[in-house]
């Protein structure tokens, strides 16, 4: 009888643990989620914090413009060189950059007026035609703005 008493003991608690191992780990499961939810919560407060409330509206116009563009422009070479036509003073400093292009002054009218054609149809009538341009000049305003930096040799 005494035999049977510790058997039967012995199942309770093993039933037991078996029912509470898993419910323990599902917990722990669950808690896990939560700390990195809780460290992303955290950087987006300090993101709030840095930038404010308009630049945090800011960022998410952004984002959302982003996700909303067409495939033409996300594919697009150079596309940030599109979105900069957004802001004018991206716009005065491409200008700038394509002042410095060793080119005629014709083919500096012919750069400014082609990006300022994709502009002014950014987003929305950006086609696969307007590639190859964005490929030229966008390699080209790459080239100029790394003019204004010295080389640093490595070591």
């Amino acid at each position: 009888m005494k035999h049977s008493k510790i058997i039967t003991g012995m199942l309770l608690l093993a039933m037991l643990l078996v029912w509470l191992i898993p419910s323990a780990m599902d917990s722990a499961e669950e808690q896990q989620p939560n700390l990195t939810k809780d460290a992303a919560q955290l950087k987006i407060e300090a993101l709030e914090a840095e930038l404010g409330e308009e630049g945090m509206k800011e960022v998410a116009d952004y984002l959302e413009l982003q996700a909303s563009l067409p495939d033409t422009v996300k594919v697009m070479p150079y596309r940030a060189l599109a979105f900069a036509g957004t802001q004018e003073e991206s716009r005065s400093v491409t200008f700038k950059y394509i002042d410095g292009f060793n080119v005629s002054e014709k083919e500096k009218d012919r750069y400014k007026a082609g990006i300022k054609d994709i502009w002014d149809r950014y987003p929305d009538k950006i086609t696969k035609d307007d590639y190859e341009f964005m490929s030229e000049i966008g390699s080209m305003l790459v080239n100029e703005s790394l003019k204004n930096y010295e080389s640093v040799p490595v070591k």
